[in-house]
This record gives C-alpha cells, structure tokens and sequence, in this order.
C-alpha cells in the first residue's frame, strides 16, 4: 500500500547529469574531485552541492546501514584516494575514519541531537542518531558539506554556493509543506518498526511507537506484547515497516492480533538510509523519500 510518488524532482541539470549508475569507479577527469560518503543522506546532501564536480561513491549503498561494515575493495579502495571522506558520527558509519584519517569529515556538527526519551522513544538516555529526517538538521548537513567543500575547492566557490542556495530554498519549501499538511494530525500515533521517526514527530506535534529501539536492535517477547496491547488500546490500523528493515516482527504481530480478530496492516515507509545511486536523480533522492513519507504520514495518522 506504499504511495508511490511519480513527480520527478526539478533538481539541476547538472545534478541528473553526473549520475555514474552507482559504485562503479569510472576513471575520475582531470580536475575533479573524488568524495566518498556513507550513507544515504551524507550521498545526496553532498551530491546537491558538487553537483557535477566531483565523482561521489556511497558506500553502504542500498543497504542497512546500521551495523554495516566495508568490505568491497574497490570501495575502499576509492576512499583512501578521496580528497573528502563525509561521515555522519553518532556511532552510524564508525568505520570511515579508518579509511582515509587525513580526509575524514564529520558533517553534523552543529545539530541537535536529541536522547530517545526527549523525542517520546524507549530508549532512555540513548541518543537517537537519525536526525538527518528532521529538515533543520538536514539543512545544517548540507551547509557544513559545503563549507568543507569550498574550503578544497575555492575556484569553484560560486557553483557549489549557487547549489546550496537551490537546495535550501527546496528544503525551506518542503518544511513548510510538512507543517501544512500535518495540522491535522497533531496528537495521533504512529506505530514503526523501530525508532527512526522521533525527529520528524516531535517537529510536526505526532507521536512516534517504536516496535524496536534506536538501534534497530531485534524486539524481544515482552517488547512484542507490549505494542500489541498498545496498538489494540489505541485502535492502530497500520504497522509502518521500513524498506530495509526485517518484516518478521510485524508479520508476529499481525499474527497475534488476528487471533483476537484485530485487523492491522503492514505498510512501508523509508527513513532514507539507504539509496541506490542508478535512481538517485530521478526518484530515490532525499526530497521525494520525504515527500512520499508525507503523503503516508498523512494516511496513517487519520
């Protein structure tokens, strides 16, 4: 039942241009640099500033990236050539600065970054590390990218100046779509498969139930009990499951309610940790993930 959003984001020219088809390490020009970034976000916030000046690798790639580690050699490989290694921090990618010390980049400073239970979660004192879903923190990212950017780059200043303004005004739009669209739900719930959400909730005045914590950590018997009585007191009809997360914990619990005969359905959402670089440019990219996680929030909240 996932919305699928076909509108195609009005991103530069030169942004659908340098598409390379993913990780597969094309002899770099002359000139241009070489960036490696992690995952997901840490790609497209610093693919809309270089735009078509530098090639960009990810290395998570289109995969989970909690708990990852690198493996590929060519990926590795390319890192350690980078002029720039953009890492997010918060225990998400602590792999990177090994790759290539002298370039590493942490592109979150500056953003506030909230424990689990400040943003309603289950998580005590942890620190929930998926702020890049709030559009602030987003935006903080994208200039801290650029800044590092143009500190290795100044000749080119002007365009990677000219690509942050583009993408903020983007940003600030969709913020305030999101504060739009999303008056009408203030105070609902929604139930996820695990905290990834808390962010985005407690911006916009909904609720966030996480079936598994910040870390995506397996729930267990007594964590399962409990969102089933959760989500039967509080008339929850949808289950929202993350495209790279397992499924078998929600399909449990739409077990066990359907015993009780409680109806409940399991729908996907993103948090937008993994892309796949080939559809990027058209449909894979942080604005339409939002955008389309907007129009679910939207029919999940009723």
């Amino acid at each position: 039942m996932r919305i699928k959003n076909l509108v195609l984001l009005a991103l530069p020219v030169a942004f659908l241009a340098s598409c390379n088809g993913g990780n597969n390490h094309n002899s770099t020009e002359e000139g241009k640099l070489k960036i490696t970034t992690t995952f997901a976000p840490m790609y497209d916030f610093t693919k809309r500033i270089v735009g078509d000046k530098a090639d960009v690798i990810t290395l998570v790639g289109n995969n989970e990236p909690h708990g990852f580690t690198v493996t590929n050699a060519k990926d590795m490989a390319f890192a350690s050539e980078s002029d720039l290694v953009v890492a997010y921090g918060q225990d998400m990618d602590p792999y990177a600065e090994k790759l290539n010390q002298n370039k590493y980049f942490v592109a979150t400073e500056g953003v506030d970054f909230k424990t689990s239970s400040e943003l309603g979660g289950t998580s005590g004192d942890t620190i929930d590390p998926h702020a890049w879903l709030a559009i602030d923190s987003a935006e903080i990212m994208m200039r801290n990218i650029a800044a590092k950017v143009i500190e290795i780059d100044a000749s080119n200043k002007d365009y990677y100046t000219e690509n942050l303004n583009d993408s903020l005004a983007e940003f600030d739009a969709l913020k305030d779509k999101y504060a739009a669209e999303l008056s009408a739900v203030k105070g609902k719930t929604l139930v996820t498969s695990h905290e990834a959400f808390g962010y985005v909730a407690k911006e916009f005045g909904f609720h966030q139930y996480g079936i598994e914590d910040v870390g995506d950590n397996e729930a267990g018997s007594a964590q399962i009990a409990k969102a089933i009585d959760f989500i039967k007191e509080n008339g929850i009809k949808y289950i929202c499951v993350e495209e790279l997360d397992e499924e078998s914990t929600a399909d449990t619990i739409i077990a066990e309610l359907k015993k009780s005969d409680y109806e409940v359905q399991k729908v996907e959402i993103s948090a937008f940790e993994g892309v796949d670089v080939n559809e990027w440019a058209q449909e894979d990219n942080y604005i339409s993930v939002m955008n389309e996680n907007l129009s679910e929030f939207v029919e999940y909240l009723k």
